[in-house]
């Protein structure tokens, strides 16, 4: 009991909720549990310069907001999200109409997913819902979310699942450390009636909303019957009205993956590209290196091998690409047709014009912000007029090649889109692709990785 009271003083927001309430009891129903770690452990985890959260959303907010006098904020809710549901993104959405009807810029929001003994303990799927497919699933949701995102911290770089207002903390310093070290920006913790008690954490410090949701009335109102709590002006309430529930989203989701089981399915293609890759890595021996390579790609398509072997990729097949086989369809689109190549590895075959996409810090690359040309690559205003065919490694959205048309001069016409992957997995007669990835990226180092 003493080393508990000893964590519970050590919090910043607990030690003064528990001087109020007087009982370790009352921490408990506010959320407060010993996660086990030692103080040195945490603040370790939660060293600032490791760039886990995408912040761009809250940059470009924060941007436009420059000559605002308003007070800033930024919301963050925590919980299993296994799956997430239309009722979590409607709780963000109603905490950030109660603190902008109370004056505050609200600047962004996240949703923080909970390790994944926290979902083993609350009697979830935790086969199902590990906590790189809770993430997945998120990004895609919040994806164009204009001011919504993840953080995934907790649930992919803590050993076990912590207090929020350790994850509150956490994230106010991070902040703070990468955005505007002249700006207080203040986190605001959102939580849904069900666990109205959370905010007696807020007593001394902190902001927080409370969510109502239909069935939890009687928690709401005993949170409001605290006055002592509520005049301090930590505290608001807002009104909800989603009754939509993650068991019974789990429970059709489940349904579907087991009417569907044959859905993931295709192959995995493992490009073998560290011949290329490793040019002018290391003055060693032609043979020697040769060796390594070899090593290397068995390890890293072993590896993906082994992730693959699971029930549900059971129809997914990891399979070796060849350059040299990329390279023989190149040759025979360039005795026909003037080429544009955008892949680096193959470069040296048509007019290069080979892009790197950059993505926001830690987003997920969901979407890349915009592209930059790669070393050698022609400068698209320097193309002579005429028709061309786009050539890329592989094509999976077609994005990139959409941003690099749009910047061709107007005479150059692009009559042709070539995917070499999907050329090369015809001739293999394999069509159907699940993923596709470089060796080089593997490859600490490596050209181009």
């Amino acid at each position: 009991m003493t080393a508990l009271l000893d964590k519970i003083n050590a919090d910043p927001f607990d030690r003064g909720s528990l001087a109020h309430y007087g009982s370790v009891e009352s921490m408990r129903e506010a959320g407060f549990f010993d996660d086990g770690l030692a103080p040195e452990t945490l603040k370790s985890l939660a060293d600032p310069r490791r760039m886990t959260t995408p912040f761009a959303k809250v940059a470009q907010a924060l941007k436009h907001a420059k000559d605002s006098n308003k007070k800033k904020v930024v919301l963050i809710t925590t919980g299993g999200f296994a799956p997430v549901h239309e009722g979590h993104i409607a709780m963000m959405y109603a905490a950030r109409q109660k603190m902008e009807s109370e004056g505050y810029l609200v600047l962004g929001g996240y949703l923080a997913p909970a390790h994944d003994s926290y979902v083993a303990g609350k009697g979830y799927d935790a086969d199902q819902f590990p906590a790189h497919k809770r993430i997945a699933i998120l990004r895609q949701r919040l994806r164009d979310d204009p001011w919504l995102d993840v953080d995934p911290w907790m649930a992919m770089y803590t050993p076990c699942d912590l207090n929020f207002a350790d994850v509150l903390l956490r994230l106010k310093n991070y902040l703070h450390f990468h955005l505007s070290e002249s700006e207080d920006i203040e986190v605001v913790y959102v939580f849904g009636a069900d666990n109205a008690a959370f905010a007696r954490s807020f007593i001394e410090r902190g902001l927080c909303v409370c969510v109502a949701r239909p069935g939890v009335e009687h928690k709401l109102e005993s949170l409001r019957a605290d006055q002592s709590l509520m005049n301090t002006g930590r505290v608001f309430v807002a009104i909800g009205n989603s009754d939509l529930s993650s068991r019974h989203l789990r429970l059709a989701m489940k349904k579907q993956q087991t009417e569907n089981a044959t859905l993931v399915k295709g192959v995995y293609a493992i490009r073998n590209d560290l011949e290329w890759a490793t040019q002018g890595l290391a003055r060693i021996p032609a043979q020697k290196m040769a060796s390594a390579r070899a090593y290397f790609f068995q390890g890293v398509f072993s590896a993906i091998r082994g992730v693959l072997s699971t029930a549900e990729y059971k129809d997914v097949k990891p399979i070796e690409i060849a350059v040299d086989d990329q390279r023989r369809v190149l040759k025979t689109q360039l005795d026909r047709a003037a080429v544009m190549n955008m892949d680096c590895v193959t470069a040296d075959l048509g007019i290069s014009v080979n892009f790197s996409r950059m993505f926001d810090v830690a987003d997920g690359q969901l979407a890349s912000a915009r592209l930059v040309p790669r070393p050698q690559s022609h400068a698209l205003e320097s193309i002579l007029d005429g028709d061309y065919i786009l050539a890329d490694d592989d094509i999976v959205t077609g994005l990139s090649m959409e941003q690099v048309i749009k910047k061709l001069p107007p005479g150059v016409k692009i009559t042709e889109k070539l995917s070499l992957l999907k050329s090369v997995l015809t001739d293999k007669g394999q069509e159907e692709i699940y993923d596709v990835v470089d060796a080089r990226d593997f490859l600490w180092g490596a050209r181009q990785a």
